[in-house]
């Protein structure tokens, strides 16, 4: 009968290690699984931000002229002052600076941006900025310029 205990001790013992062994290979599992579900999210995050990147990159690289209305011009403002308020922008094509002046003694001018969409969007933001601030004692109007009418 001691034989027969010793056995069934023994027998209990191996199915206690069994369900032990059964429960750290699950937790095995499970702890592999979660690793490989966070380097799944890892790679799907790299891939969003790569393609992102790329986008960003083929925005950068496809130039766009912008037109663009100045309103409120000092009288003294030149088109170099005009291209160097404007070139953080993109490059500055064309300065259309108008000699007839509004009863207020200001002037207009039109510039022509050559820029990328990233630019432009920077631009757009300092445009509200700027708008309406002063610039050599007069106040700024700026605005995207209607189409040009040679252009129409």
């Amino acid at each position: 009968m001691a034989a027969g205990a010793a056995t069934a001790g023994h027998q209990h013992h191996r199915h206690q290690q069994q369900h032990s062994d059964a429960d750290a290979q699950k937790q095995q599992q499970a702890a592999d699984k979660q690793a490989a579900d966070k380097q799944a999210e890892k790679d799907r995050k790299k891939a969003e931000r790569e393609k992102q990147l790329a986008k960003q990159k083929e925005d950068d690289a496809v130039v766009c002229n912008k037109r663009l209305y100045l309103g409120g011009l000092a009288s003294d403002v030149s088109t170099k002052d005009i291209a160097g308020r404007f070139a953080s922008f993109g490059k500055v094509a064309k300065v259309e600076l108008q000699d007839k002046q509004a009863a207020d003694g200001t002037r207009y001018a039109y510039v022509t941006l050559e820029t990328t969409p990233a630019s432009l969007k920077k631009c757009k933001c300092r445009m509200s900025i700027y708008n309406g601030t002063k610039w050599k004692g007069h106040a700024l109007k700026i605005d995207e310029a209607k189409q040009h009418y040679l252009a129409k």
